[in-house]
This record gives C-alpha cells, sequence and structure tokens, in this order.
C-alpha cells in the first residue's frame, strides 16, 4: 500500500473524545473564525498569506478534521481526547497523562497530543490493552493501565 492511501486509510479513523473536548473544540474553532474573519485583508500580501493567518488555517483545519471525524465516547471507558489515562511501559514506572487535541500536547505537564506516537496509538484503548506505538525512536509496548 503506498504512504498516501495508508494516509488518507488513517485520515478515516474515528477520535474518541469526551463531550467536554468536544465542545471545546467547537469553541476553538469559532475563535479560529473570528480571528481569521478579523485579519482578513489584513493577511494578504501580495498572494501570500501572512504567518499568523497561515497558522490559524491550519490549526483550524486540523481541529475541524478532529470533529468530522469525532465519536463522543462519554459512556464507554477507554482513551480518548480529555480524558487521563495511566499507562505503563516494560520495566518503567506508571506515568499519568491527559490525552489533548492535536498540537496541544506538552509531556513535561503531563498532556499527550492525540496526534503523537502514543496519542495516536492509545487512543480508543481500554484498560488492560496493551499496544503498540510506532513511534521516530522505534516500535515500544505500553499497557492502559487506567482511563479517567
Amino acid at each position: 500500500m503506498s504512504t498516501a492511501a495508508a494516509k488518507s486509510i488513517e485520515q478515516l479513523r474515528t477520535v474518541p473524545l469526551t463531550r467536554e473536548a468536544w465542545d471545546r473544540c467547537q469553541d476553538e474553532i469559532a475563535r479560529l473564525r473570528d480571528e481569521i474573519t478579523q485579519m482578513n485583508g489584513q493577511g494578504l500580501e501580495e498572494g501570500v498569506l501572512r504567518l499568523p493567518v497561515a497558522i490559524a488555517a491550519s490549526r483550524l483545519a486540523v481541529l475541524k478534521d478532529v470533529l468530522d471525524r469525532s465519536l463522543v465516547v462519554d459512556d464507554t471507558p477507554c482513551a480518548a481526547i480529555g480524558r487521563r489515562v495511566t499507562l505503563q511501559a516494560a520495566d518503567e514506572e506508571a506515568m499519568r497523562y491527559e490525552i489533548v487535541l492535536p498540537g496541544s500536547g506538552d509531556p513535561s505537564v503531563g498532556w499527550i497530543s492525540a496526534d503523537s506516537p502514543l496519542g495516536d496509538a492509545i487512543l480508543g484503548a481500554e484498560p488492560g490493552d496493551v499496544v503498540d506505538v510506532d513511534a521516530p525512536g522505534g516500535r515500544w509496548s505500553v499497557t492502559v493501565v487506567a482511563v479517567s
């Protein structure tokens, strides 16, 4: 399978998230649309988008994609955007993270982005599941200990 075909299949994957995360995503989309509208005319210079407009438009596209593929899973105990997960890799201490919207991750404060290798691998997993993570540094496994 070509890389492009694999990417298009991956883009069709459902993204589990909580109702609260869904609402936050909707709010951010509305805010970004307002910002882009306010920058309209200011963001064009000889047909080239200025960086702030391009960044806002890119973020808006990512969030719209998440909502297009979203599934609110408030009644299912699975790893989802808006939930905290406790994970344990072999021979390591358990780590607790909150799964956040794509592009919002910061592992140093306990946030993993849903589009990171780890976040993407655990989305939809339930406590007790062992998940393989395909990361730039190689493949490794993690056990989902708890979801809250």
